[in-house]
């Protein structure tokens, strides 16, 4: 790839040194990072427009204009924002969608993790990969259904026959592994060596107690790899999650050929497969879940509510204007009409205040390689929430803007 470049970093006198050296500094960093992801992108959108299938057309136009120009604003704290004229919503393919995704279970299911590992000395955590033999083009969402039935049939809600002798009541059969108290789990698929579909699956397993290796390989039935996460801080953690997501968080272009530099593999990458190979990944995956949760990981929100106290339940109920009775209800009991509603209240309780930003300057990306930045008079000020624009100046209302912490970008 060419050597990126600066075409321009303009400054005038109305914004004060020390914001102009900031936002230069950061800008400078972090939109080489955002080029390079677009020249990625984009090359893989150009093969794409040779192809003849309008889904796929149409993808790649939106991939062409993704993140090509943005309006840059700062935080009263200092930090850079970017709210991007266009974005391709494209998770499974744009390297910049799928780490706003990655922020997303990070910031959902790190928390819910570490309070898992640290609430009692037998609870622990497992990064596990579940691997079967690979399946032939023209079968991939067979493929992916299957392991993910096989998942659920063989391991995470896995039941067998109790013998007699142990039977205490009628019931016959019982949970094979009761020691695994939930999971985070995605699923890739790749096109191996072989032009087969590569199917797997990672997790992160929630583990109370003994945990056999072997008889967990022996359920599976196919190879499975599984090491214990030692370290359970929310850095480490949030690494672990990328690791799972790794397929949204890098865009397969870029990770496929980065192997075969390596020689970890002959694998053809995602930007050199055929019209065919690509369109029948696409259709798989389209409405796919890649991502699940299981066990205290799943719908937080009646975790969240069944673990709260009385008090919070009140306020939740009050700032969604429901009855206060509702309070000593469990969460399923609550009326279904009322619970999307007051799910949006329950896990939003996380999200933070507002955030207060600056309109500084607008940053181009010209041709993928080079990109422009223009830093102006910053009397442009709007709230905004981290999720969504509320209200801005006149000349800067763009739809969507990208948020995290420092350096996320």
């Amino acid at each position: 790839m060419a050597e990126l470049e600066k075409n321009s970093i303009e400054f005038t006198d109305k914004v004060k040194d020390d914001v102009h050296a900031l936002a230069a500094d950061t800008t400078e960093v972090e939109l080489e990072g955002y080029a390079a992801r677009r020249h990625a992108e984009q090359s893989l959108a150009h093969k794409w427009l040779s192809f003849e299938s309008e889904e796929l057309k149409e993808a790649a136009r939106k991939m062409l204009h993704c993140r090509s120009s943005s309006t840059i604003c700062m935080t009263e704290a200092g930090e850079v924002r970017y709210i991007w004229d266009e974005v391709c919503g494209l998770g499974k393919i744009c390297p910049d969608e799928g780490r706003k995704e990655t922020q997303r279970v990070v910031k959902k299911y790190v928390p819910e993790l570490r309070k898992f590992a640290q609430r009692r000395p037998t609870h622990r955590l497992f990064y596990a990969v579940f691997t079967q033999p690979n399946f032939s083009l023209g079968s991939l969402k067979v493929g992916m259904d299957k392991i993910m039935l096989d998942l659920n049939e063989r391991v995470l809600k896995a039941v067998e026959v109790i013998p007699e002798e142990e039977r205490t009541s009628r019931k016959a059969t019982r949970i094979r592994f009761p020691q695994i108290k939930g999971a985070l789990t995605t699923l890739e698929a790749p096109l191996s060596e072989g032009l087969k579909w590569n199917v797997h699956v990672n997790a992160i397993l929630m583990v109370d107690g003994r945990f056999d290796y072997k008889e967990i390989c022996e359920a599976w039935g196919h190879n499975v790899e599984i090491r214990e996460l030692k370290e359970t801080d929310e850095q480490s953690l949030g690494q672990t999650i990328q690791e799972v997501l790794k397929y949204s968080v890098q865009l397969v272009t870029t990770k496929s050929a980065s192997k075969r530099e390596r020689h970890a593999t002959n694998a053809p990458a995602f930007s050199e497969w055929t019209e065919q190979q690509t369109l029948e990944w696409w259709k798989a995956m389209k409405g796919f879940r890649r991502t699940r949760s299981y066990g205290e990981i799943y719908a937080l929100e009646k975790v969240k509510w069944n673990n709260a106290t009385q008090f919070q339940r009140e306020k939740w109920l009050k700032t969604a204007g429901m009855p206060q009775e509702w309070a000593t209800m469990e969460w399923l009991d609550i009326p279904k009409d009322n619970r999307k509603a007051l799910k949006e209240i329950v896990l939003g309780a996380d999200k933070g205040d507002p955030v207060t930003l600056i309109a500084i300057g607008r940053a181009i990306l010209n041709d993928a390689l080079t990109y422009s930045v223009d830093l102006i008079k910053g009397n442009n000020f709007f709230s905004s929430t981290s999720r969504k624009q509320t209200t801005y100046q006149p000349g800067y209302g763009h739809e969507r803007f990208d948020t995290g912490p420092p350096g996320y970008h």
